[in-house]
């Protein structure tokens, strides 16, 4: 991560206690500056703007423009102290009798994250369209085999053959434009009302900014594990899924790490795979080992990739790391649930936390994409 910022010393940045300080400039732009108007209102005083719906956001986040080359925010969070965006912690200042005031010592910054990570290359990109593409014609190819062996035996070999290219035709064209719906059918994912969590919708519209994207469908699954994931053939069509207990556990900070880190895989088109792996293997989930198969599909190492970026565009990895010790930390899922073994093997590598009921069992050598290792690896930026 480059040109980390120094954070400075007062109150705590999520309103409250003794904990680490919170960097400046977490941005994801080339300004320094941290968005002001994070203040305190009604609800559970976690995100952005306050407002109906759920009822757990504070008083509202700042437009885009307000990010400006001041080092201060402003905003009062119950228990915090508010900060302005004046330089008024200068140590060039003088008290009133005259006095210069005592330099200011900053505290030491966040250890930066490799440089590499911040940017995705297109190498990146092409190398995922093609996974995509591959695994939608891949269902495609089977299922002529199947209906070209079947009339050609009947038929003759010549109709056989037709048939099969018609197949692959057909099947490879409604697989894409269905894995999107398929995808989200799996998940049970609804979607999220307008302005029913207006703090999520500001807080997505403003890294979205940050990551150059459109804004995706925002999608819900009323589940009390704390996840996410991101879906779309491409990132015009993007769909962002949370569950209910992702929305009653994070706070802002923990929030933006989790936003981020989804946007992310749908700048790197890792939600065309995500979507082409679940609908090409859904007839196959009946003959069990889905999970690795899924797995395989998806790349491994892409859930470690996309937490780089995150914590290099928002420019403050314990962020995203405090939210991914939240997740560790969830509770087990109940029966029904969409995390449920049976379920959960289908759709298991597409969440930010893919150890879900796995908490005490042991991590494969080289398995990057667990969720220990990240939190040790975000520990260390």
């Amino acid at each position: 991560m480059s040109d980390a910022a120094t954070p400075s010393s007062g109150s705590n940045p999520r309103g409250g206690g003794d904990g680490g300080e919170r960097p400046a400039n977490r941005g994801g732009g080339g300004g320094s500056g941290r968005p002001a108007g994070r203040g305190s209102g009604g609800g559970r005083n976690r995100r952005g703007s306050g407002g109906g719906g759920r009822n757990r956001s504070g008083s509202g986040r700042a437009p885009q423009g307000s990010r400006s080359g001041s080092s201060g925010r402003t905003g009062g969070g119950s228990g915090g102290s508010g900060r302005s965006g004046s330089s008024r912690r200068s140590g060039g200042g003088r008290r009133p009798g005259g006095a210069p005031l005592a330099e200011v010592v900053p505290a030491p910054t966040t250890r930066e994250a490799p440089a590499e990570a911040v940017s995705i290359t297109e190498d990146e990109i092409g190398a995922n369209r093609r996974r995509a593409a591959l695994l939608t014609v891949a269902d495609g190819l089977v299922a002529a085999v199947v209906a070209g062996v079947v009339l050609g035996v009947a038929l003759g070999p010549l109709i056989g053959v037709v048939v099969g290219v018609v197949v692959v035709v057909v099947v490879t064209a409604l697989l894409r434009r269905a894995a999107d719906a398929m995808a989200v059918s799996v998940l049970g994912a609804v979607p999220l009302g307008e302005g029913e969590d207006p703090g999520l919708e500001n807080l997505v519209e403003g890294l979205c900014a940050t990551f150059g994207l459109r804004v995706p469908a925002l999608l819900v699954v009323d589940d009390e594990v704390p996840n996410a994931c991101a879906l779309g053939r491409d990132p015009s069509r993007a769909a962002l899924v949370v569950t209910s207990g992702l929305l009653d556990r994070l706070d802002l900070i923990e929030m933006e790490g989790v936003i981020a880190h989804e946007l992310a895989h749908v700048k790197r088109h890792d939600t065309a795979v995500s979507a082409a792996a679940l609908a090409a293997l859904r007839p196959l989930g009946w003959l069990g080992g889905s999970e690795r198969w899924l797995h395989a599909a998806l790349g491994p190492g892409r859930e470690y990739r996309a937490d780089q970026v995150a914590a290099t565009t928002v420019r403050y990895p314990p962020g995203l790391r405090d939210a991914l010790e939240v997740l560790s930390r969830g509770p087990e899922p109940a029966p029904g649930s969409v995390f449920a073994p049976r379920s959960l093997a289908r759709t298991r590598w597409l969440w930010i936390d893919p150890m879900v009921g796995r908490r005490l069992g042991t991590t494969l050598v080289g398995e990057n994409d667990a969720t220990t290792v990240r939190i040790a690896a975000l520990g260390e930026w």
